[in-house]
């Protein structure tokens, strides 16, 4: 289930619209699949665009990484813990985890 989720996390960059958007854990499972699941986003290679040894690339454009920064920003704000990843580099944001995104904010509804 873990390399699952990493995959279907972060191949496309995200940018596939069935892409694997927000987990849902059990209790019993959560602190234990946390832990993995981040260390393996922490291992994935960020590398050129045309690099076929990269795990994943860039976002399509500055415009979609800033809204996408903006997003994370304002979860932040109002609460969320980044886990890993939250920065940002051009087009290229690392591979990034949070946890605790408040109910109401737009990317728990969108």
């Amino acid at each position: 289930a873990l390399q699952s989720c990493i995959s279907g996390a972060f191949w496309a960059s995200g940018q596939n619209c069935v892409h694997v958007q927000r987990l849902l854990l059990h209790r019993d499972i959560y602190d234990t699949f946390k832990v993995q699941f981040v260390a393996l986003a922490q291992n994935l290679k960020q590398l050129g665009k045309h690099d076929e040894n990269s795990d994943l690339g860039c976002m399509v454009s500055a415009d979609a990484a800033n809204r996408v920064m903006d997003d994370l920003k304002s979860a932040i704000d109002e609460g969320a813990v980044i886990l890993t990843g939250g920065t940002c580099n051009g087009t290229n944001i690392s591979p990034t985890i949070i946890e605790a995104v408040p109910k109401d904010h737009s990317l728990m509804k969108q």
